[in-house]
């Protein structure tokens, strides 16, 4: 035996245990595979009632955006007559203040006055 067919010898072992070695790696990547293609075909058979609820999902919340944002200007609109009320008010009660009120502690006061002015000459037990 030479040299030459030593190295075919161990060549020959070394070529036939990575033969071994590979049956059960090819074993794993056909069950690996195969687990692959039923994956596959359970996605392709619920993906499409999925992307339709989905779409009707989007279509209801696109809805409702458009419902939120037109009660969005109602209640802008509202707060703005509210906001105009309340101006409103205040200047009233402002004229009323600066106007009527004096005017009023003005006829109370005179008011006020004859009565006392009637009490004074009316009076019970008075000295003439």
């Amino acid at each position: 035996m030479t040299l030459l067919d030593f190295f075919l010898i161990v060549a020959a072992l070394s070529l036939a245990g990575v033969a071994v070695a590979l049956v059960p790696a090819l074993l794993q990547l056909k069950r690996t595979a195969r687990k692959t293609e039923l994956l596959m075909d359970t996605l392709n058979r619920d993906i499409s009632p999925l992307m339709r609820s989905l779409t009707l999902a989007a279509g209801t919340l696109e809805n409702l955006t458009s419902l939120m944002n037109e009660q969005v200007e109602r209640v802008d609109a509202f707060l703005d007559t509210v906001e105009d009320t309340g101006r409103v008010l205040h200047r009233t009660s402002e004229i009323i203040r600066k106007a009527i009120v004096p005017a009023a502690a003005e006829i109370g006061g005179l008011g006020a006055g004859i009565r006392t002015f009637i009490h004074f000459f009316t009076r019970p037990g008075k000295n003439s």
